[in-house]
């Protein structure tokens, strides 16, 4: 079955999206994995719960096991017990000059990138991608 223009554009961006992260945890030196949950820790002020690893990176649960244990053997985060069975990432020192010099280059690039848009273009980009990601999970959801 042919897809229609428009979706073969889409997932077309959606591969140059996945290339273009890949890319940046490449530059970084690292693997997508690791780059993807020091990505979000950054944006968690550095400590959150493993298990929210996996929904804010969409990564799955084996996958963020095995890069806590590599980046805590790197010694760049370190594993705290929380609350009942949650155990919680913190990031190290070390993890967080890591941040600044691999991490916030990129995030830079983002908001440059974003920033050339205007605010309504901005609003309207969110709005579409949540609605398109949300109808095309349902249809997930039923299959």
């Amino acid at each position: 079955m042919r897809q229609s223009a428009s979706i073969r554009e889409i997932n077309r961006l959606m591969s140059t999206s996945a290339r273009l992260y890949h890319q940046l945890a490449q530059s970084a030196g690292m693997p997508d994995a690791a780059f993807s949950m020091l990505y979000a820790l950054a944006d968690l002020d550095g400590i959150c719960c493993q298990s929210d690893l996996c929904i804010v990176t969409g990564l799955p649960k084996q996958t963020v096991h095995s890069a806590v244990r590599q980046l805590q053997q790197e010694g760049l985060l370190i594993l705290e017990k929380g609350v009942g069975r949650r155990r919680m990432v913190r990031l190290t020192e070390k993890g967080r000059q890591l941040l600044e010099e691999k991490i916030a280059p990129a995030v830079q690039a983002e908001e440059a990138a974003f920033g050339t848009l205007t605010r309504a273009e901005q609003r309207l980009l969110i709005s579409l991608m949540h609605r398109y990601l949300a109808q095309l999970q349902l249809a997930a959801d039923r299959m």
